[in-house]
């Protein structure tokens, strides 16, 4: 049904404007042109000043306006559509705002007109953090599941992530995809929805690997060694992110705000996701190590395969790992072409 948008009240007020000034003309020839005539109104002065609606009036130049997105079974399928409507935020941080917005809900004047989702007076405030680390939004909420039990349900879960996932990265400039914690437990959300984490490929899915590793996208990725199996030619990892510059200095001071002076040495290690990946190592793959424990100085010096382990058997380890040394994998096709060591002063 199309709904026909209401006169303006512009309109009416210059309708009744005519009508008023037609009266007066009449009442004038009825008395006699000795009474003078009414002095034209200045231009932009037929709308009293104090009757404007503040509506109408520009936003402060320290805000910005920004989009939240809502379901609305009106207009699309409540489990994957939502529809933007505006919100002013502060213009010093767009994605806090944007998302604190979308925890506070829809207006009463929006829930009239259809628009609703899972967020409400019930999860105004729950917003933790929000930040952009490396093209990814990092948002970490309070703990949702007692006040919204049911959004981890097949169409609850697909909508709750597409109001946020969509007003996210609308309000991130240059963001390209959105990780959630709950109560900073990455873990947490992604088992209350029944969700595989980013990057990650459910079991399930037809078609997936035997093994218990998760595929990543071809190219470099930072990753942390648990195991090594030369036999089977495969790695087990969990993937990091090894920041530097300015998204260290961005991350290592949302998690250390009592010390303003960023990482040493200049770089900054965070793992959000402890979940492992077990990787094919190709035949041919290229290792390249620098092997500062065997006092060779920190050039990367080309090694193979079958050595990887003895390599790395003297560098203490943490643990959990076969190396205290982050490593760059190069995969193509889904396969380990490339291991190369990340020197650390």
């Amino acid at each position: 049904m199309r709904v026909r948008p209401p006169r303006s009240w512009l309109g009416v007020r210059r309708v009744v404007a005519v009508a008023l000034l037609l009266s007066l003309a009449l009442t004038g020839l009825a008395c006699g042109a000795d009474d003078p005539a009414p002095e034209p109104l200045p231009p932009g002065s037929d709308e009293d000043p104090d009757d404007q609606d503040p509506d109408d009036e520009a936003p402060p130049s320290d805000t910005v306006e920004v989009a939240i997105y809502l379901v609305n079974e009106a207009l699309g399928d409540p489990c994957t559509e939502v529809f933007p409507v505006p919100r002013i935020v502060t213009a010093e941080d767009p994605l806090t705002g944007a998302l604190e917005a979308l925890l506070a809900g829809p207006t009463d004047a929006e829930q009239e007109a259809g628009y609703g989702g899972w967020f409400s007076a019930e999860t105004v405030g729950m917003l933790r953090s929000a930040e952009v680390v490396a093209g990814t939004v990092m948002i970490d909420l309070d703990d949702l599941r007692p006040v919204i039990p049911n959004a981890s349900s097949s169409c609850g879960s697909s909508a709750l992530l597409a109001q946020l996932d969509t007003t996210a990265l609308g309000a991130a400039d240059g963001a390209a995809s959105v990780l959630y914690r709950l109560a900073g437990d990455p873990d947490a959300f992604y088992e209350w929805l029944q969700r595989v984490p980013p990057g990650q490929a459910s079991p399930d899915e037809p078609g997936a690997e035997p093994h218990d590793g998760v595929d990543l996208a071809d190219g470099r990725h930072p990753v942390f060694l648990h195991d090594v199996d030369l036999a089977g030619r495969t790695l087990t990892v969990d993937v990091i992110q090894f920041l530097t510059g300015q998204d260290a200095v961005v991350a290592y001071q949302a998690d250390h705000p009592d010390d303003p002076d960023g990482p040493p040495n200049d770089y900054y290690i965070v793992n959000v996701n402890p979940r492992l990946r077990t990787l094919p190592v190709a035949a041919e793959v290229e290792v390249s190590l620098v092997l500062l424990h065997l006092g060779e100085g920190v050039e990367l010096k080309p090694r193979s395969w079958a050595t990887l382990l003895d390599d790395l058997a003297g560098g203490a380890p943490a643990d959990g790992l076969v190396s205290a040394s982050p490593f760059w994998l190069t995969l193509d096709h889904g396969v380990v072409v490339g291991i190369e060591e990340q020197y650390l002063p």
